[in-house]
């Protein structure tokens, strides 16, 4: 995001986990929350740099060693490790939607038995969902 952002780019999937480096987020594939628009995190990928088990590090995409890159991609590190990428953007929008939640414990999250609490439940602690810019200032 730092790279493509300035350029008013991004990807059109982004993680909805920030604990990984880009190499595990295609290693596991990348969920997030347009993947139900746009696929995988790992579905925008252009081209990979991987690094065998044999210790070779090979450039790999569609069209050039086909069979790596789609062995490596979403294949947990089985095949090769991931350690550049090259992934498709689109134009960054000028806000985007963020929810968040204050829970911390699984205890409070918001749902009973299958479905979701009513607010006003003693253990709904979610805060509204608010528009920010896409720089994520307010």
């Amino acid at each position: 995001m730092a790279g493509t952002l300035p350029y008013g780019r991004t990807p059109p999937v982004l993680t909805d986990y920030l604990g990984a480096g880009v190499g595990g987020v295609l290693s596991a594939g990348g969920l997030g929350g347009a993947t139900h628009r746009h696929g995988l995190v790992a579905d925008q990928v252009l081209e990979l740099e991987a690094v065998t088990g044999a210790g070779e590090h090979r450039c790999c995409s569609p069209g050039r060693d086909a069979a790596l890159f789609h062995a490596v991609l979403a294949g947990l590190g089985q095949c090769a490790v991931i350690v550049g990428a090259t992934l498709r953007v689109v134009p960054a929008p000028g806000r985007v939607r963020r929810h968040f939640s204050t829970t911390t414990s699984p205890a409070t999250w918001p749902t009973s038995g299958g479905r979701p609490r009513k607010r006003g439940s003693p253990t709904w602690r979610a805060r509204s969902a608010r528009w920010v810019t896409a720089a994520g200032g307010t």
